[in-house]
Formats: structure tokens, sequence, C-alpha cells
């Protein structure tokens, strides 16, 4: 009975801290991977007939362990907290602290669309927090990127559309979130205004734009035969161009990711403003090691996926990771919450995700002292800021308060259970060697008797 009891608070904890779930269908949500787990938070909730305003925007957030294989067609993801959380779409979300163990969520729209949302996740507290920026600074948008320089914990965002006009900008600033207060400065303006575009950074130490919206009262879309370029190191942008050879169609809802070998990897998006038609399932590759840069159209093997756009995409190692979003036609193809994994050395889409050179994935630790920078790709430059900074703080609010609550609950809770452990073996191996000794004693007052009787 007592093992029952003991074995059934044990199980109560854990489900009280860690719950697992299955994820319901949505789209405009953002994700990165943090100590090989991806989080994806938030995002707009899918349904028919579909909700096309920010009542079904959600505050979920969602953890996948990418340490261990599981079944592609059941991920074993477990709900993460979400207490506070603001309810958002259209955001990014980016890896920031001075130990890369903070989500970064900037802006998006919400319930109120004259607020622009900013919140912090703490992967190792598992506390939410509201950072207070001096927003006078920074313009409100959604729909814009936001790339991590893993050296000094900055996050550089571009682009996006604001809730006034001009509806598109071309603006970039940057936030950095390893000092205390956090610090924001701005840096050059782009060549070109994007929104629902893909910004990239690569161990050259340049971010790569590609695709998106160019001007949304007109609907257009950017070519993917020049590609904006900003140097870190120059703090200068260029527009590069590509061999045209071989250019994918312009698209914007598609997602890019970097590999170790300073490529970019684009998949999916529509040029449909309706997003019913025109959606992609292709897979394009762009070297930006050549001179000028070049496209490669990938063919995939194994189960080709649905046409897919507003989606999550990650490269886990040499995995490429997509999930969530929306297919071409939800009303016929239903609305995708299921997770692809594509293997990058074969291009073959896997039935089953096992985990490979996940060191790839973990980006460098720096040290806040020196920023000296232990990667084995190019160093990435600390970015000086300009001569205007204004500081940014972090109120943690009643989260802070109710999270420390439930972890004092959960750690007094396990305490009790470790103690009673400990008595009740302790209790236990005492009665067994008290029973020894009474054993040993009447063995040998058997002995004794047995000789006098003698």
């Amino acid at each position: 009975m007592r093992t029952f009891f003991l074995a059934l608070c044990i199980y109560l904890i854990l489900v009280f801290c860690f719950a697992k779930g299955n994820p319901t269908s949505r789209r405009y949500q953002d994700g990165v991977i943090i100590d090989n787990k991806l989080y994806v938070f938030a995002g707009r909730q899918t349904s028919n007939p579909l909700i096309l305003n920010q009542t079904a925007d959600m505050n979920e957030l969602w953890i996948l362990n990418l340490n261990q294989s599981f079944d592609v067609s059941s991920p074993p993801w477990l709900r993460g907290p979400s207490t506070n959380a603001p309810r958002v779409a259209y955001h990014t979300v980016n890896v920031g602290g001075a130990e890369n163990e903070l989500l970064v969520i900037y802006g998006g729209e919400t319930l109120d669309s004259m607020e622009t949302s900013y919140a912090v996740f703490d992967t190792k507290s598992q506390n939410w927090s509201t950072p207070l920026f001096n927003t006078s600074q920074i313009n409100r948008r959604q729909k814009h990127t936001g790339v991590t320089n893993f050296n000094d914990s900055t996050i550089i965002f571009y682009g996006g559309a604001s809730f006034s006009n001009p509806p598109v900008g071309n603006n970039l600033f940057v936030v950095n979130t390893s000092s205390n207060p956090w610090s924001i400065y701005n840096l050059p303006a782009g060549p070109e205004s994007r929104a629902f575009h893909t910004s990239t950074l690569l161990s050259d130490g340049k971010m790569y734009v590609i695709g998106g919206v160019t001007d949304l009262a007109n609907n257009k879309l950017a070519t993917l035969d020049l590609i904006l370029v900003f140097d870190l190191r120059t703090s200068q942008w260029s527009q590069a161009p590509v061999n045209g050879t071989v250019v994918p169609p312009g698209r914007f809802l598609h997602k890019a990711v970097g590999t170790g070998d300073d490529k970019i990897i684009i998949y999916g998006g529509t040029t449909d403003f309706d997003y019913f038609t025109g959606t992609f399932n292709d897979l394009y590759v762009l070297d930006t090691t050549t001179n000028p840069y070049t496209w490669t159209n990938i063919t995939t093997k194994g189960i080709i996926p649905i046409a897919r756009s507003c989606h999550t995409m990650v490269m886990a190692g040499t995995n490429l990771i997509i999930t969530f979003g929306r297919h071409a036609d939800e009303l016929k193809d239903g609305f995708p919450n299921n997770t692809l994994v594509l293997d990058t050395t074969t291009y073959t889409w896997q039935t089953t995700y096992t985990p490979n050179k996940l060191e790839l994935t973990t980006p460098p630790k720096p040290n806040i002292s020196n920023k000296t920078n232990t990667s084995t790709t190019t160093p990435l430059p600390t970015l000086a800021p300009s001569s205007e900074q204004n500081g940014v703080g972090v109120d943690s609010g009643n989260e802070n308060g109710n999270t420390k609550i439930i972890i004092g609950v959960v750690i007094s809770i396990s305490s009790v259970i470790l103690i009673g452990v400990g008595l009740f073996f302790f209790k236990r191996r005492r009665q067994d060697k008290n029973n020894e000794t009474n054993n040993e004693l009447d063995h040998v007052l058997t002995i004794e008797e047995t000789t006098v009787g003698r």
C-alpha cells in the first residue's frame, strides 16, 4: 500500500510538471531550438470554417525533445507553461540571454492590434516575464524577421508590416539580450522594404534576406534572383545577384534555414494572397560560397508531403524539421498539425526521426567576460551600439511569483516524499537487522540449551 501511494505521488508530480499532448493545428507561429529541444510558441488556431481575426490567436508553448528518436506520425510533444504568455500571431521567436537560454518573443498581432507584444520565457527556470522596451524608438510591427548572433546574444530584427504608414518597413535594429538592462540601437535601413520574408545569419557574418512582399497594398512579391545581404562586420547592405540558370518563383510565408557549410535551404511558401492556391512543396538550396550565388532545385525522395506555407522550420543536426502551417486547400487536404522530417544528407523524407550530428545545432556558449567564441565556425562579429541606446528592464509580473510558488510546492512535496522513502527503507533495514540479530540470538540459545541437556 505504501509503495502504491509513493508511486502515485511521483506520477502526479511528473504529470503536473510535464503535460504530454497533441497540439492542435495552427499557422503564423514561430519556433527555435535551445539545448536540442524545439520550442514552438503561439500562432493562430485553424478551424473549419476559418477564423480570420485575432480571436483565434493562441499562447500555447509546445516542446519537442530532439535528443531522442520518435515516430514522425506521433511526435512526443510536451505542453510547456503559458500562464500570462501573450496570445499572438505573426511574431518572431528568437534565442536570447547571456547563456542562450531565453525565448524572446517580439512583435506580432495580438487581440489588441494597437499593441506589440514583448515576452521572455526562461527555459531554465520555466518562468515567463515581460521586458520593458522603450517603444518610442521601435515601431510596432508584425510579419518581420529576427536572427540571433550567438557570439554576443544580440538579436537583429528586420522589416515587417507596421500598424501605420508605411505599411511595410525596411528598418533594421538590434536588441542586446546579454546586457543588464537590455539595450537597443538602430542599424542602417535596408535597400528595400520586406514583409513575410526570411532572414538567415550564416557563419560568414552576413544576414541573407530572401523573398517576401515588397508592397502589401499591391501584392507585389520580391524576386529570388536578387538577395539582400547585410554584413555585420561592416554594417553595410548589398544586393547580390544570383545565377539565372535556376531561380525559384517569388514567394512569401516560406521558411529558410542555414546549414553548417554556408548554404541556405528554403521550403514551401505561397504566391497567392488568398492562400488557397499557388502554394509550394518545393525545396531549393542557395549556395553563398559561389560568385555569383547559385540556386539548386532539390528533388526529394520518399513520401512527398502536401504543399505548405506559414510553417515552422528548423535544422536539427542534419535533419530538417517542419511542423504546423497551412496547406494549399485546407477544405480538401485538412489542417496540418503533423511533423515532417527530411534527412538532408540524402534529401529523403523520413518516417522516423533519428538524431544525427546535433552538435551542429547547438550554438556556441559565449564567454561573456571576453566574448571568446569556442565555435569551430567563423566567429561572428560583436556589434557595437550607436551613440543612442535605450535601457530595457524586465518586469516579471505575477508569473514569477506564481511559478516560484508552484516550484516551491513541487520541491516541498518531492522533499517530503524523499524523506518518507528514506525513513521507510531505514526503518525496514533496521527491522531486518533486528530480526537478524534475534535469529542469531535464538540460534545461540538453542546451542546452549542443547549443550546443557547433554
